[in-house]
């Protein structure tokens, strides 16, 4: 009855290292397949948008950057240049007041 109990206790043990062998597969498989699909999708995603950007005409691109950057852009929100005269003047206006309240404390 020994020996039986033996071989028994041995069966079970070797049925608990293959069944965790049999889930490590499982689980690898499953990694593995999960890791191969990501760039599948983004492959397929990245041929879709090359493939609209072929058919992407020149006069699209143009009444696009037309769009973006109207010819007349600045003239009419009426823009001032950064270091324009009137830009320089007011930093000189601060300057004088500046020393003018210098003079003062002296």
């Amino acid at each position: 009855q020994d020996a039986l109990r033996n071989v028994e206790k041995h069966f079970r043990e070797e049925c608990q290292i293959f069944q965790k062998v049999k889930d490590l597969k499982t689980v690898y498989s499953e990694f593995a397949t999960i890791e191969m699909i990501f760039p599948g999708k983004a492959l397929k995603v990245y041929t879709a948008a090359y493939q609209t950007m072929q058919n992407i005409s020149e006069e699209d691109l143009e009444l696009f950057q037309n769009y973006l950057y109207p010819p007349d852009w600045s003239s009419s929100l009426n823009l001032v240049r950064p270091n324009s005269k009137k830009d320089q003047q007011t930093e000189h206006d601060e300057e004088d007041k500046d020393l003018d309240i210098i003079k003062e404390k002296n």
